[in-house]
């Protein structure tokens, strides 16, 4: 049910190595803010409570919890309790710490006041459980809304405006958004409020969906791509491609 997510270097996020737990390497990338972010995290999307503790504990006692990533939501329900309480029932201390955790707010809480709400509730909830927090906007959309409504434009501009205020007053590690595309990317670039760009962009990309073009928007804003179902969900397809047998080998 959980996933792993991975990501590439991008300009503005050079690829390096940060010492793992044992002493061992683990490769990172170095974000637009100097800040450094594993190039591997684990996705708690579909883990239950009582799923979320043995799994975190596996991948504690496999060496790649601490200075790693857990990657989260609001939506994902129960999920921010849950990490919290594994976490501390772990014992870790400020070395074996997750270096991450990412969570994401959902198209219900898109506007200023509901976004910057949410963002606070995830800091009071996840704040302690890992060296810095990163909050997403889940999606550009807003909740109950027609598709071509104009309103998801202003919604979406005032949840950037509240990601970037907290940012900067250091309440936040890193900001940014997932499965935003080239559009939105360069609406929030062009418009005069906004002086803080994403630092990261979660979106599904794998094999057979490269993303190119929104790679390469990306790579010159200085915005880290994250890949969201890089097996291709487990498609098997993919997964028998002669290219992934041969790279699994």
């Amino acid at each position: 049910k959980g996933q792993w997510l991975t990501s590439a270097p991008t300009t503005g996020s050079t690829a390096s190595s940060m010492s793992g737990t044992g002493g061992s390497s683990r490769p990172c990338a170095t974000l637009r803010n100097g800040l450094a972010w594993p190039l591997l995290g684990l996705g708690t999307y579909r883990l239950t409570p009582l799923e979320m503790g043995p799994v975190l504990s596996s991948v504690s006692h496999a060496g790649a919890l601490s200075g790693g990533f857990i990657d989260t939501a609001v939506s994902y329900r129960f999920s921010h309790g849950a990490i919290s309480e594994a976490l501390t029932s772990l014992d870790t201390d400020g070395d074996s710490k997750p270096l991450w955790i990412q969570t994401k707010i959902p198209p219900r809480d898109q506007g200023y006041d509901r976004a910057r709400a949410c963002a606070l509730r995830c800091v009071d909830e996840l704040g302690g459980c890992a060296g810095n927090l990163c909050v997403l906007l889940h999606w550009p959309g807003a909740s109950r809304l027609p598709p071509a409504s104009p309103e998801h434009a202003r919604l979406r501009l005032g949840s950037w405006l509240a990601l970037q205020e907290l940012y900067k007053a250091g309440t936040l590690q890193a900001i940014g958004v997932s499965n935003f595309d080239e559009r939105h990317l360069l609406e929030l670039c062009h418009h005069h409020e906004v002086d803080t760009m994403p630092l990261v962009n979660q979106i599904e990309c794998h094999p057979f969906l490269q993303q190119r073009a929104l790679r390469a928007t990306c790579a010159q804003r200085g915005i880290h791509v994250q890949a969201y179902s890089s097996l291709g969900q487990g498609s098997e397809r993919l997964l028998q491609h002669p290219a992934v047998q041969a790279a699994a080998r």
